[in-house]
C-alpha cells in the first residue's frame, strides 16, 4: 500500500515538473522570436551627432536597446525591439523613428553599419 502512495505522489510531482518545462520553454521560444532588430533607413551626421532613421519591427515605444559601437574605421549601429508575435500580420505602412547617438569622434569617412545598410 505503502508503495503505491509514493509512487503516486512521486508521478505527480514528475508531471508537475513536466508542465512547468513546457511553459517555460514556451515563454522562451515567444519572447525570443518577437525580439528583434530594427531595420535601418537612413543616417546623417552633424559634427559628434549621428541621427538615424529606423523602422521598428513593432511601433517605436518597442524600442529595447539602441547602440552604436565605434572603431577607427566604422561605426556599427545595433537597435532591438519588440515585435508582433509570431504568424501576426503587420501592417504594410511601416512606422519610421528618429535616434541620435552622441559619437566620441565626428563620423568624417567612417563607414556606417546596420541592419538593411548595404556598404
Amino acid at each position: 500500500m505503502e508503495t503505491t502512495g509514493v509512487r503516486r505522489r512521486w508521478g505527480i510531482g514528475v508531471g508537475i515538473a513536466l508542465a512547468i518545462a513546457v511553459v517555460v520553454a514556451l515563454l522562451a521560444w515567444l519572447s525570443n522570436s518577437m525580439i528583434e532588430r530594427a531595420w535601418i533607413v537612413s543616417y546623417s551626421s552633424a559634427g559628434n551627432e549621428l541621427t538615424v532613421i529606423y523602422a521598428p519591427a513593432g511601433s517605436c515605444d518597442t524600442v529595447l536597446r539602441t547602440r552604436a559601437t565605434e572603431t577607427d574605421t566604422a561605426v556599427d549601429i545595433v537597435i532591438v525591439a519588440v515585435g508582433p508575435p509570431p504568424f501576426v500580420p503587420t501592417n504594410a505602412s511601416q512606422d519610421e523613428c528618429v535616434v541620435t547617438f552622441e559619437l566620441d569622434a565626428p563620423l568624417g569617412g567612417r563607414l556606417v553599419t546596420g541592419r538593411g545598410l548595404t556598404p
